[in-house]
Formats: structure tokens, C-alpha cells, sequence
């Protein structure tokens, strides 16, 4: 079914509904797993005030909000240590985990994948190899996260043996439909909301979301500028949930 929408209703709708980097190189895998983290002599976060995972930041009530979001990583926006971090957002028991670190070489990408894996296998959080097909084969990784672009030559029969989950980034009513065509077993939409990491962009709001799912059958997940704040607007307009980077890495 094909969605429709004037320019003018398609504003008023969005109006609506608005209301120090950390590197990582091959053979320095331990300073990311060091047991450091950004607690003070106390034991305490200087920032939150938690002592650990039986504080209050990790109360049942935070697991409800937290299962409808997907963490997307990006060492570079951890202040600490990434695995630490990565350990902190697991215990949230988010709905999964996208390993994104697009820059790193894949020696180091494989290397850096089997220490999360492990992490979120610990918690039960789906873990996403981030379009690396050869390393989500070598960790033994059953869930690709893939970009539109890469599934032009992709066998949908051969995505379906090797994976459980197949997760597609889109950007548009053709990229889904493109992605659907290919065994997709998710969306990831955006550019919903503007960001930061590409300030100037306009996002597209919710009123795309809502046209996206009134059209799509698979579960779609909004991404770009998602906060705890506007997650229930995307729901509102029919997504399943979204995705996260900063809220996740500066938790």
C-alpha cells in the first residue's frame, strides 16, 4: 500500500508529534577490558552517585523503558572505559546491541566484538555485528546490522541461513521496500530527529515514521537524535521502539 501525504499535512503532522577519544588498535584490547572505571575512591560514580549494578540506576522500572531501545556504540563519546561502559548498558537490558566502531580495521573490530559479545550473551542482549559478515561468522554471531548499500549482491537465501536477525538501515519508502525484497528482518529508520553528529540536517519527524509503518510489515526502529524524552513519539507513530548512541555512551 502506497502512502500519500501533501506537503502541507505532512508539516503540520511533524508539528505535531514534535513536541578525549578513546582509540582502539590491535594488541591494546586490554585497556578497554582494565577493570577501570569512572568511580572515585568511594566506589561511587562521581557523576550518578551508583555503586554499582544494585543501585537505583538499575531499577526494574528503567529495564521496561530500556527494552524498546537498541544501543548503537561509539567509543569515542566514552569519557572512561568502553567495555565498562558497554557492561553498564548491558545490565539495562536494552532490546539489543549494535557494534557500529565503523573506523577500526577488521583485526581489530573482531577482537574488540568477541569481548561485547561476551558481555551481552552475560546479560541475554542480542549483540549485532555491524556489516562485517566475515567477522559475525568468525565470533559465531547470529544477528548482522547491515547499510542499505551493502545489500545490493547479497543472496537472500544465504542472509537467511546465516543469520537469525537481519537488521537494514533505511532512509526512505524504496530502501524498505528494497530491504523487505532482501530477508530483512528489521528497520532501522532515520534520520528522525536532527543530531548532533550531524547538526544541520533536519530530521525527517514522526510523520514519516508513522508513514513508514503504516506501510511496512517488519518491526521498525527510529534512529537519530532518539532520547528517553521523544521515544514515545516514534512509538506513538507506530515504531517498535529506537535506537540510541550518545544516551547509551555518556550514560
Amino acid at each position: 500500500m502506497t502512502i500519500f501525504m501533501c506537503k502541507r499535512d505532512f508539516e503540520e503532522a511533524n508539528k505535531a508529534d514534535s513536541g578525549k577519544v578513546t582509540r582502539y588498535h590491535h594488541g591494546e584490547a586490554d585497556k578497554f577490558d582494565s577493570g577501570k572505571s569512572n568511580r572515585d575512591n568511594s566506589g561511587e560514580h562521581p557523576k550518578t552517585g551508583s555503586k554499582g549494578p544494585g543501585d537505583e540506576i538499575f531499577r526494574k522500572n528503567d529495564e521496561e523503558i530500556y527494552k524498546d531501545l537498541f544501543v548503537v556504540t561509539g567509543r569515542f563519546l566514552v569519557k572512561g572505559d568502553f567495555l565498562e561502559q558497554i557492561r553498564k548498558v548491558a545490565q539495562l537490558h536494552p532490546g539489543g546491541l549494535i557494534l557500529r566502531e565503523k573506523d577500526l580495521p577488521d583485526p581489530d573490530y573482531l577482537e574488540l566484538a568477541e569481548k561485547v559479545r561476551d558481555i551481552c550473551e552475560k546479560e541475554q542482549v542480542p549483540f549485532f555485528v555491524h556489516g562485517r559478515l566475515e567477522v559475525a561468522r568468525q565470533t559465531g554471531c547470529r544477528n548482522i546490522h547491515l547499510p542499505h548499500a551493502m545489500l545490493e549482491g547479497l543472496d537472500r537465501e544465504s542472509l537467511a541461513e546465516n543469520f537469525d536477525q537481519v537488521s537494514v538501515s533505511c532512509h526512505s519508502m524504496e530502501d524498505v521496500r528494497e530491504a523487505e525484497a532482501a530477508g530483512a528482518t528489521q528497520i532501522v529508520l532515520g534520520t528522525i530527529f536532527e543530531t548532533e553528529c550531524k547538526k544541520g540536517l533536519k530530521g525527517k519527524g514522526t510523520a514519516f515514521v508513522r508513514a513508514i509503518c503504516q506501510s511496512c510489515h517488519l518491526p521498525v526502529y527510529a534512529i537519530g537524535g532518539i532520547t528517553l524524552e521523544n521515544l514515545p513519539l516514534v512509538k506513538e507513530a507506530g515504531a517498535a521502539g529506537g535506537c540510541m548512541r550518545s544516551g547509551f555512551m555518556k550514560l
